[in-house]
């Protein structure tokens, strides 16, 4: 049996194997702007996308390597549709390996063929070819991002951010003069694939491939080599560059922003700047002011600040948190470990000097845990009609040659045909209100992302899940797509499975996920 798994998990790497191509010049950080005459009333349009996936070379902090993008932009092309519209993408692979485009957060409501989950809605887009994902954005919208969802693409460049407008949500949003997009992001000078083999390889540790790691840990994530906000970072030999988020004197703006990261989540703050909370994940929430937001892998939240200060430059910061990292690493010293950008007052520019801020606000908390925020509109937890619990150490294997779904087509519509060992698949044949109790056995915070819904998370505690001991709040409860579980603890979601399809949940970083 361990031969047969290893067998296949050489034959998946040498598949996810790329070549190098010659240097091309790369478009940073090209198409972010939100179009500031945009008319969120305007009736449902289709609005398409031609998008070329290709391997170009770039350098974001200065340092030179292989990336994948898309239309030879880093960070990808900006979806901006409003609530309604229809969203056509062809995508065209210039890659020597499949892929595939997942749209985070969508719910893909009678679409789940589109959702972009490699081996699990649809099999990799080949080479040479185009697809085209063709859905609807109805029932939501907010903030997200869309991504390769094959092998670890995303990690090498394959991102891109979702705005979705919508009128109603002037109902429960504080108002605002003007909206920026702000991605942030850990970085690796290595190529993904180069990482995934020494994170597979069998006592990485004692091979010298995870030097300085802590304990007797055998299997740990890399340490990146620094952050980049919207596509731009500094490396420690001195090069890379500053991203600028402009604001007018005296306005309020909405930053949306995203960690498109792959490991380590994000610290987020700007020097004498409040940031006002007012969304996560596409949720609104009641308004909540804070000196630093801490999102996740995957995780989205809108901010409001005040341009109400001396106008000049002050830096935006956005702070690897190094407590989830497996070892120590000589690499990362305080240039890696925090990625800045600069806030410029309108007045000021054309000037590119820097700022001289440092971060000293007082009186206001920082944002960790969301325990603190009231969702709007509020909503009562349905009350649950079944609850599955998980906490096995089990791993969710791709199929080669075909994807979860047309298996499941294939065995006439039961879950039980499938390859249990491999597609660990929950299955429920009507509309249910379940309780999914996740138990991080790891040493490490996990962030947990569900596809196709939004979930409400009416526990969170230290320890496994113990039915009936482990306290749970239904009282308007927190929703949101992406959570983070803290090591050695458990989450309760309740989902309403009212989606019909094949939907995963993803734990990142390993692309290890359970179908439901």
């Amino acid at each position: 049996m361990a031969a047969a798994q290893s067998s296949r998990r050489t034959r998946r790497l040498l598949f996810f194997a790329l070549s190098t191509l010659a240097i091309v010049a790369l478009a940073l950080g090209l198409g972010l702007g939100l179009d500031p005459n945009w008319d969120v009333n305007a009736g449902p349009t289709t609005r398409t996308f031609n998008w070329t996936v290709e391997e170009i070379r770039g350098s974001p902090d200065g340092v030179e390597r292989n990336m994948l993008v898309v239309n030879r932009q880093f960070p990808g092309p900006l979806i901006e549709v409003n609530e309604g519209d229809r969203v056509v993408v062809h995508v065209t692979n210039g890659l020597e390996n499949g892929t595939a485009i997942h749209w985070h957060g969508l719910y893909q409501n009678g679409t789940n063929f589109y959702d972009g989950t490699t081996s699990i809605t649809q099999c990799p887009i080949p080479a040479g070819q185009t697809f085209t994902y063709n859905f609807t954005i109805d029932g939501q919208w907010g903030t997200t991002w869309w991504h390769s969802h094959f092998s670890t693409q995303y990690t090498d460049g394959i991102v891109g951010p979702i705005v979705i407008h919508s009128p109603k949500e002037a109902n429960y949003t504080p108002s605002y003069d003007s909206e920026q997009v702000v991605m942030l992001r850990d970085w690796y000078h290595t190529f993904s694939t180069d990482l995934l083999v020494l994170y597979l390889a069998p006592n990485a540790s004692s091979q010298g491939y995870l030097a300085g790691m802590k304990g007797d840990t055998m299997v740990a994530n890399a340490t990146p080599d620094g952050v980049l906000i919207n596509g731009v970072g500094q490396s420690r030999n001195g090069g890379g560059d500053y991203a600028t988020i402009a604001a007018e004197d005296g306005s309020r703006v909405r930053l949306r922003i995203d960690n498109m990261g792959s490991f380590t989540s994000m610290q987020f703050s700007i020097d004498n700047h409040p940031l006002t909370v007012v969304e996560l994940d596409g949720t609104n929430v009641e308004p909540y002011t804070v000196y630093s937001i801490s999102l996740a892998v995957a995780q989205r939240a809108s901010v409001i600040i005040e341009a109400n200060r001396t106008a000049g430059a002050y830096w935006v910061r956005s702070n690897l948190d190094q407590s989830m990292l497996a070892y120590d690493s000589a690499e990362l010293d305080a240039i890696s470990a925090q990625g800045l950008a600069i806030l410029r007052y309108s007045s000021t520019l054309p000037s590119t000097a820097h700022p001289t801020t440092s971060s000293n606000l007082t009186g206001l908390p920082a944002l960790a845990a969301t325990d603190l925020l009231s969702p709007l509109p509020a909503r009562d937890a349905p009350d649950a009609t079944r609850r599955d619990q998980r906490s096995d150490y089990l791993s969710w294997v791709g199929l080669e040659g075909s994807n979860t779904l047309m298996q499941y087509k294939d065995g006439s519509g039961n879950a039980s045909t499938l390859a249990a060992e491999s597609q660990l698949i929950l299955q429920y044949d009507d509309i249910e209100v379940v309780d999914l109790a996740v138990d991080n056995l790891d040493d490490g915070d996990h962030p947990f992302h569900v596809h196709g819904h939004t979930v409400q998370i009416v526990g969170q505690g230290p320890g496994r899940y113990v039915e009936g001991k482990s306290p749970l709040n239904a009282t308007n409860p927190m929703r949101r797509d992406t959570l983070i579980i803290p090591a050695f603890s458990h989450a309760v979601l309740r989902i309403v499975t009212d989606n019909r399809g094949i939907w995963a949940c993803v734990s990142f970083p390993v692309q290890s996920a359970i179908d439901i």
